[in-house]
């Protein structure tokens, strides 16, 4: 039995588990399109609530040109995993929010001179500027939002504005910033955000999660740009600063810097608990014994950790290239020798990381291996006459506080729910290809009508390549996000874009069924975009194929297989820490279904954790 996609909200936040229920928050889902488009800006520029600015969120190993791939553009991860961007990171996000709130259109400008990136939102008959980096709007006489060709042709509204609005560019000389503005060429550029990425997951027997609002010992995603524009001078003095590491460039610009979570695995592996058999993702020659996992001629057992949030480590030296350990670590007691190996590609590849000569207890630090990762597999090998009694697995990840459901003075009333947007118990599976490795498509390629070139920086693809996407072994695929980053034609040749993305669950030559079709707006002016969708199966599926379509170019692919789960649901504890006049208190509640409760706050506490645990699992 297990706990699938937990989540806790609170009726005072938006529940940041999926853009649908983002953009659902009651107090901006009904407003009018001018004022709704204002709220979600304020939210997002908030101190308390907001993102912030610093560097880049450097996930992807495709560097491409400038800084179109390397950097994750992920709704989902950005408002949940990183909280934090520069402009070119901050404009599309505000943008995919936009979409998914509704709005018939918006985009991101680039502004040349300035090295500016901001975001435009359409309505009401017109476009509107609005600035998460810089923090800024501008309102003209008639009460409406200002677009950016206004915004750099009028300088009384920098210098005079007519309605006053908070924030407006607090560190920024006003007169200096329209005659920035003013002197900039304007690139208009459509999809530079992505979807797929989910704050799915489950919980196994023996198995919780903690996250902390605050950061634990020094652990923060600190990957250095592999290109452009800056000052690591700059960001090594600020993250040296307490509390040491990532935090807003800017002081008292948020009121949080990045917290952390602790995924811990301790199963009990010994007849009587159901926990092996439940957690377990692939074994062979191995049986459960009052000792523990045994195998009598060799074999191994598999198991999995996936997380939403992405791996990281205590940050020893700041200065590139960073030094971090600890950031994941199994300690085990065997029954005899035994090889431990981790995967961070669904089992394609392993890598051995060390193992014990004789029965006995062992640590091992996994932490060059999953390190910036959401999610990796340790594999226990035994020879003959061999075993494992019990071991314990800690990952430990970044998150972005805003995201959790915090605590306030007075009633505080709160929801436990569990499933995924479509209302599965499913796991997740992440499929991310860098085409810069042919290796990496060769594993899932069943077809190529075209030309790749994997060195070619803005179509790689150009024809059609069939994908094959198998389930894990009894978890069927129910549902799936496929996306991509795409090469565009523009002006009047945008519609000859022909790009697409479609599925099949009948065979590599279909019949397909369409996820997505590039619908790309003639005022564009960059030549990249991405687009995603969902692909909902009638019937649960052991293999969906994947069509992309890169006409005129492919550049990127990612998918998530969202895979149904045959265990049961349990029941999982929820405990919130947090403090009251210095007094740290728990509070613990029980589920095994969707449910409400309260919690009162006779004073402002100060949220410290909130942990999900599913206890071991007794055989009945």
């Amino acid at each position: 039995m297990s706990v699938y996609s937990p989540r806790v909200t609170t009726e005072l936040l938006p529940d940041y588990s999926d853009m649908s229920r983002f953009v659902d928050f009651p107090k901006w889902r009904d407003l009018p399109p001018a004022e709704k488009a204002i709220a979600i800006w304020r939210y997002i520029t908030d101190r308390e609530t907001g993102l912030y600015p610093v560097q880049g969120t450097y996930e992807d190993p495709d560097p491409g040109p400038e800084y179109v791939f390397y950097d994750e553009r992920d709704l989902i991860k950005l408002l949940n995993v990183h909280g934090h961007g520069y402009c070119g990171l901050l404009s599309p996000t505000l943008d995919g929010i936009y979409a998914h709130a509704g709005f018939a259109d918006s985009r991101i400008i680039r502004m040349k001179e300035n090295h500016h990136c901001i975001t435009e939102v359409f309505y009401d008959g017109g476009w509107h500027y609005f600035d998460v980096d810089l923090r800024g709007m501008l309102f003209k006489e008639d009460g409406s939002v200002a677009d950016l060709e206004e915004a750099c042709s009028m300088r009384e509204l920098w210098t005079d504005p007519p309605i006053p609005v908070e924030p407006f560019y607090p560190l920024d000389d006003k007169g200096a910033m329209f005659e920035s503005y003013a002197r900039c060429r304007l690139e208009r550029s459509h999809g530079w955000y992505k979807n797929g990425h989910t704050m799915d997951f489950l919980l196994r027997p023996g198995e919780s999660i903690t996250r902390f609002w605050e950061p634990q010992d020094g652990r923060w995603f600190h990957p250095w740009p592999a290109a452009g524009g800056f000052n690591t001078d700059f960001l090594e003095r600020r993250f040296s600063t307490e509390p040491r590491g990532l935090k807003c460039k800017h002081p008292n610009w948020s009121k949080w810097t990045h917290g952390n979570g602790l995924l811990s695995y301790v199963p009990k592996l010994r007849e009587g608990y159901a926990d092996f058999e439940q957690g377990v993702c692939d074994q062979e020659g191995v049986n459960l014994t009052p000792r523990g996992v045994e195998s009598i001629e060799g074999g191994h057992a598999t198991f999995a950790v996936r997380t939403p949030y992405i791996i990281v480590g205590q940050v020893e030296e700041i200065k590139p290239p960073a030094l971090m350990r600890d950031a994941a670590t199994v300690l085990f007691r065997s029954l005899g020798p035994l090889r431990l190996s981790v995967s961070t590609d669904r089992g394609e590849t392993w890598e051995s990381v060390g193992g014990i000569d004789r029965a006995g207890t062992g640590q091992i630090e996994l932490t060059p291996q999953v390190v910036g990762r959401y999610g990796y597999l340790i594999r226990f090998d035994f020879p003959a006459q061999s075993g494992l009694a019990e071991f314990a697995l800690h990952t430990w990840t970044q998150l972005s506080p805003p995201s959790l459901p915090r605590l306030f003075a007075g009633r505080n009333p709160l929801r436990f729910a569990t499933g995924d947007r479509y209302g599965h118990h499913t796991s997740v599976e992440e499929i991310r290809l860098n085409l810069r490795d042919p290796a990496q498509l060769e594993r899932y390629l069943v077809e190529l009508d075209g030309d790749y070139q994997p060195f070619r920086e803005r179509a790689k693809i150009r024809g059609e390549a069939v994908l094959e996407i198998k389930a894990r072994s009894g978890a069927p695929i129910q549902w799936l996000t496929a996306g991509g980053y795409f090469h565009s034609h523009l002006g009047e040749k945008a519609v000859e874009n022909r790009s697409a993305i479609l599925y099949s669950t009948d065979g590599p030559d279909g019949p397909w069924k369409e996820i997505c079709r590039a619908s790309v707006p003639t005022w564009v002016e960059d030549w990249h975009h991405g687009m995603d969708g969902d692909a909902v199966l009638e019937q649960p599926a052991e293999t969906v194929f994947l069509k992309y379509i890169g006409d005129p170019g492919l550049n990127q692919i990612w998918i998530y297989a969202h895979c149904l789960e045959p265990a049961p649901a349990s029941a999982v504890e929820v405990t919130h820490g947090y403090e009251l006049d210095g007094d740290l208190r728990e509070e613990t509640f029980s589920f095994t279904e969707a449910a409400n409760y309260e919690i009162d706050c006779p004073s402002e506490p100060e949220n410290r954790f909130i942990r999900f645990a599913v206890d071991n699992l007794p055989k009945k």
